[in-house]
């Protein structure tokens, strides 16, 4: 049903018993939850908004008095938030404002509930003005109004135009509502653009605020400033001596500071010496403690120690280290691969080449001295202890030495890395390319040497060429004269300006033979030291060559087994999978075909106990009808039938009297409404002479201009005696 049928019928129902069908919709605004708190703040919306008067008993009245009031408030509310949407109501018919309303509050406000409820209730609350319809919605219109007008704003952009499927099968129809789609979107975005740009946009009287703190500051500021150059121009008036106290201050910092650092590394060095001298002390103590006690096992036990501890520094702390930078320095060979870093880490390998011999020399002295310990006898202990402590010190000097030289390679180390470390993100050279720029800069050196002596023995030729260029010029006039007169006279004109360009042709000649003969020449020599430097480079992996294709042999026989194995577990884990996606999908048919049956089932004991129920009815009537069962469904009735055919009866009973009572209220509806109004201002009428005999006021004239004359009631006062009411 259409919103203007659903308007009419409910119009219809209204004017014939309209009383009954508003006061048959739902439930009061109080008991739907809502207190006087609601009623306040709705007040407070309307008149803010509507800059309207209210209280909350002349709202309250609004719907009491006349109930088309409240529709009224209701229809401003809305031209409020949409001129569009504002009628007039004494012109607008009533099925016309239900669907400009009903249209205002669903598509455009999103009150999409009212779709839901009783449309010819609905439809009779709105045109009625019943509050019990209009306060919800009054209610939800205030509760969020901000919001409802941005809805409103909104929804004039995005709410579509439904077309007609068989419009859009025209293909210009279908184009341009596309479009019009595309439009609602970008609007969408724009507008979440703009809000986002608002709300992240700070308040410009924040930043008023923050700019006049900050002026503030910079006056303060200002001020200070003006003080201490003031006071610095009060210390001294000399701005060069004051320039260099600061300079001398700056450098004593400076040297202060580097002093500082100074004795942090002298402390650090006297500490690692303390802690040396104390170790020393205490073998020095324990070895004259045993040689005073003359335990000779101990003694040698000790020294054993000793020895252990140092065999196994150097067989296993210092290599391992060693191991651990000679694999750094082989990383950095293979990614440098450059001539100029080939220099330093041919020099780190020389040093560690060196450590490690050295380390071999010790570690076949301390066997040696082992070996020596054991042969010798106890009567040579006391020089054997001698020979030994000497030869720990020698160690021991040996060992920081290393130690230092390993501090150094580690440093160098360092130093390469970091210098390989600028080269990150770049494309590293290879050596030819090093080699080629490190000719080319020979070559330039090379050129600009040459061009440099040559430039100082044209500097001296100048000098000579200037002033032999100067005679030459006092003398040139006449020579060029004669020679041009001969020319004539033998007529060869032309003759030395074409002797001189062969000349220079022949000179241009020379030079370019010159230049292509140097280029040969070292374009010969670069090839020969490429070539060299190429042999020299496969002889040096040559060795890293075959231990590569050993290692690459293993790899592809650790390869192929991997690869097998993974073949085979790859079939076992694929059949494994199968047989649980077999096993899972008869799981989900069984239990599929369980809730089948179980459904089945339970369907058909309901069929069933519904069959019994109207089986048993039909018997229990069969056994009320017949009357030798003596059975009867109640006192009243005999059966079924005659129960349902006695409600019947009743129900029409119940219409008739009920449509009689509405006849009834029908034509006692206006005299009744008339004696209603009559009795209204008959109370108005004796509270204004109760309230002028006290005031002291009497006459019938003044009561008659101050009551007013459009009262239907003829009233008249005798001055003195009864005062009496006449009702015509």
């Amino acid at each position: 049903m259409s919103e203007v049928a659903v308007a009419r019928s409910a119009l219809a129902s209204s004017r014939g018993g309209g009383s009954r069908a508003s006061s048959t919709r739902g439930v009061s605004f109080r008991e739907q939850g809502h207190g006087s708190e609601d009623i306040e703040m709705m007040v407070q919306v309307l008149n803010k908004h509507l800059k309207m008067n209210l209280t909350l008993v002349s709202f309250d009245e609004l719907s009491s008095s006349k109930p088309s009031r409240l529709l009224d408030l209701l229809n401003n509310l809305i031209g409020y938030l949409s001129t569009e949407y504002k009628g007039d109501l004494n012109k607008e018919p009533p099925e016309q404002t239900f669907q400009r309303v009903m249209h205002f509050l669903v598509v455009i406000l999103g009150f999409k509930h009212l779709r839901q409820e009783n449309q010819n209730e609905l439809a009779a609350g709105i045109i009625n003005g019943d509050r019990k319809t209009l306060y919800p919605i009054i209610f939800s219109i205030c509760q969020k109004i901000d919001d409802m007008k941005k809805r409103v704003y909104l929804a004039k952009y995005m709410v579509e135009i439904k077309v007609p499927d068989e419009f859009l099968m025209d293909q210009e129809v279908n184009n341009i509502y596309q479009q019009y789609k595309q439009l609602i979107q970008n609007f969408k975005s724009t507008h979440q653009q703009t809000t986002t740009l608002k709300e992240s946009t700070q308040d410009p009287e924040e930043i008023k605020q923050r700019i006049f703190k900050m002026e503030r500051e910079k006056e303060q500021l200002k001020v200070k400033n003006e003080e201490l150059t003031k006071k610095i121009r009060e210390l001294t008036n000399d701005a060069e001596a004051f320039i260099d106290l600061t300079s001398k201050l700056n450098k004593e910092q400076d040297e202060r500071f580097s002093l500082e650092k100074s004795q942090q590394d002298q402390l650090h060095k006297l500490r690692e010496s303390e802690d040396r001298l104390a170790q020393v002390q205490k073998l020095l103590t324990e070895t004259e403690r045993d040689i005073g006690s003359g335990d000779v096992d101990s003694l040698i036990e000790n020294l054993e120690n000793v020895v252990s501890k140092l065999r196994e520094e150097t067989q296993t702390k210092l290599p391992t280290e060693i191991s651990e930078k000679q694999y750094k320095i082989d990383i950095l060979k293979k990614v440098s691969n450059m001539s100029s870093m080939t220099d330093a880490l041919l020099s780190v390998d020389s040093d560690i080449r060196r450590l490690k011999e050295e380390i071999t020399t010790l570690q076949d002295e301390l066997s040696q001295k082992t070996e020596n310990q054991q042969n010798k006898d106890d009567n040579r202990l006391t020089s054997m202890v001698k020979v030994v402590q000497k030869k720990k010190q020698d160690m021991e000097k040996r060992l920081q030495t290393n130690q230092k030289e390993l501090s150094k390679v580690q440093a160098k180390i360092k130093k390469v890395e970091d210098d390989l470390k600028q080269f990150e993100g770049q494309k590293i050279p290879t050596a030819e390319e090093f080699e080629q720029l490190r000719q080319e800069v020979m070559q330039k050196a090379n050129v600009a040497k040459k061009m440099k002596a040559e430039l100082g023995e044209l500097k001296k030729e100048n000098l000579v060429l200037r002033r032999t260029e100067e005679i030459l010029k006092s003398k040139d006039e006449k020579v060029e004269q004669f020679l041009r007169k001969l020319e004539q006279e033998k007529g060869i004109q032309g003759f030395r300006q074409i002797q001189k360009e062969i000349i220079d042709a022949s000179q241009t000649k020379n030079e370019i033979d010159k230049e292509k003969g140097e280029t040969l020449e070292e374009i010969s020599k670069i090839v020969q030291e490429l070539n060299e430097k190429i042999n020299a480079q496969k002889e040096r992996l040559k060795q890293p060559v075959k231990q590569l294709k050993i290692l690459r042999e293993e790899h592809q026989t650790i390869e192929n087994e991997y690869n097998d194995k993974k073949a085979v577990y790859d079939n076992i884990k694929l059949g494994q999978e199968s047989e649980v996606t077999k096993l899972r999908s008869d799981i989900k048919e069984l239990q599929e075909e369980i809730e089948r049956q179980q459904s089945l089932y339970y369907l058909l004991q309901s069929q069933g106990s519904i069959n019994n129920a109207m089986k048993k009815r039909i018997d229990d009537e069969k056994d009320f009808l017949d009357p030798k069962s003596g059975k009867k469904f109640s006192l009243e009735y005999q059966s079924y039938t005659s129960f349902l055919k006695g409600r019947i009866e009743k129900l029409e009973q119940m219409s008739k009297e009920l449509r009689e009572k509405q006849k009834y209220i029908k034509e006692t509806h206006d005299p009744n409404m008339k004696q209603i109004e009559q009795f209204t201002n008959l109370r108005k009428l004796l509270e204004l002479k109760i309230r002028l005999q006290k005031e002291g006021i009497t006459g019938s004239t003044q009561i008659r201009q101050a009551f007013g004359a459009n009262n239907n009631s003829d009233s008249s006062f005798v001055q003195s005696g009864v005062d009496r009411l006449v009702i015509n």
